[in-house]
């Protein structure tokens, strides 16, 4: 099996039975929040994502709720996905 290099990661919320998007990513460093996603990573120990990679990320404040994330390849990219999930307090 080979990693998926170039990945795309979208959160939705589940409501009723019914999924609603609530945010996406296929490029963390062009993220808005990259600097945050960075430093967060490193505070909670998590593997660091490399400069120029097309790893995805998402760094959120979420509601409680139930959610579910979906990571697929970009383009027609394949290969094995890993999701880490990092609770976080403010």
């Amino acid at each position: 099996m080979t990693p998926l290099y170039a990945s795309v990661i979208s959160l939705k919320r589940i409501t009723a039975g019914q999924a609603e998007a609530v945010a996406a990513n296929d490029d963390w460093g062009t993220a808005l929040n990259a600097r945050a996603v960075e430093g967060f990573g490193a505070s909670v120990g998590a593997f660091a994502l490399a400069s120029g990679s097309k790893d995805a990320a998402l760094l959120l404040a979420l509601s409680p709720g139930t959610y579910t994330v979906e990571v697929s390849g970009a383009g027609t990219a394949s290969g094995i996905a890993l999701v880490e999930v990092y609770p976080a307090v403010d």
